[in-house]
């Protein structure tokens, strides 16, 4: 299999626990966990653009932030009052080059949402 890098929901945490429980041996998480933020309103999604950046948008509603990008993330969401209008959800990169490993990273975490 040629390695691939996958995008999975959850945290980098429960990565290295599932593969040290499971033994994967074919696969390394990327050291650089992400927060999805979902915006319900396109309006609070364009402030906080104008705000934070566009460099960061993942089309639609979505903003995949970087952890170390995380405080600055934050104040942002405090200053417009946004944060009962955003839905977080963490994300993790794999780097996955074996099938046996990815079918169980997927019955984990779920089919990768990219990769």
């Amino acid at each position: 299999m040629t390695p691939k890098i996958n995008l999975y929901v959850g945290s980098l945490d429960d990565a290295y626990t599932l593969i040290c429980q499971k033994g994967l041996t074919h696969c390394d998480p990327v050291p650089d966990p992400l927060w999805a933020y979902s915006f319900a309103d396109d309006r609070d999604l364009i402030l906080f653009v104008l705000d934070f950046g566009i460099e960061h948008w993942a089309g639609g509603n979505m903003m995949l932030i970087p952890e170390r990008c995380m405080a600055d993330a934050e104040a942002i969401l405090r200053q417009w009052e946004l944060s009962a209008y955003v839905h977080p959800c963490s994300l993790f990169w794999m780097e996955v080059w074996g099938e046996e490993d990815e079918a169980v990273l997927d019955a984990v975490f779920g089919e990768a949402l990219l990769g």
